[in-house]
């Protein structure tokens, strides 16, 4: 049974960079403390409204030059704040994934699917949160989504 539904839309909440890299198919496995109830199903990303100029520069130093270039700052502060697309999720044990840390759970992730336009402001919520029914509805209508 998938998350997504014409009912109701959860999210997760992202800081702008990994937002960015999850949305473009790069960062494949999300790390939290608790997974959500659903194991598999497709939810929303939300970009983080919280994003300071030293998160940024410390992420950033583990990357090549070139993707700094590409990722400058003020790009990715452009999303803050808003829900940008929907991704696929798979909730596991156990990951070969470049990107599991170990100490969470690992949330396996794919199919990312861009909104052509972000929608605006949208204030976030830790864990897995229902959208307001307005983006949930624009989210179900941009993905031709329908009740699970």
């Amino acid at each position: 049974m998938s998350e997504l539904n014409h009912n109701e839309v959860r999210a997760m909440t992202l800081k702008p960079i990994w937002a960015f890299l999850v949305m473009q198919g790069y960062k494949d496995c999300e790390n939290r403390k608790s997974a959500p109830k659903v194991r598999k199903g497709t939810i929303a990303v939300h970009v983080s409204a919280s994003f300071a100029r030293e998160e940024y520069d410390a992420v950033m130093s583990g990357f090549p030059q070139e993707l700094r270039k590409t990722l400058p700052y003020e790009k990715l502060c452009e999303l803050r704040g808003k829900v940008i697309g929907v991704i696929d999720y798979a909730v596991t044990d156990r990951t070969d994934s470049t990107w599991w840390d170990k100490r969470g759970k690992p949330i396996m992730l794919s199919n990312p699917r861009w909104l052509p336009e972000p929608f605006p402001e949208c204030r976030g919520a830790l864990q897995y949160w229902k959208l307001p029914p307005r983006i949930s509805s624009y989210l179900n209508k941009a993905f031709g989504l329908s009740a699970g």
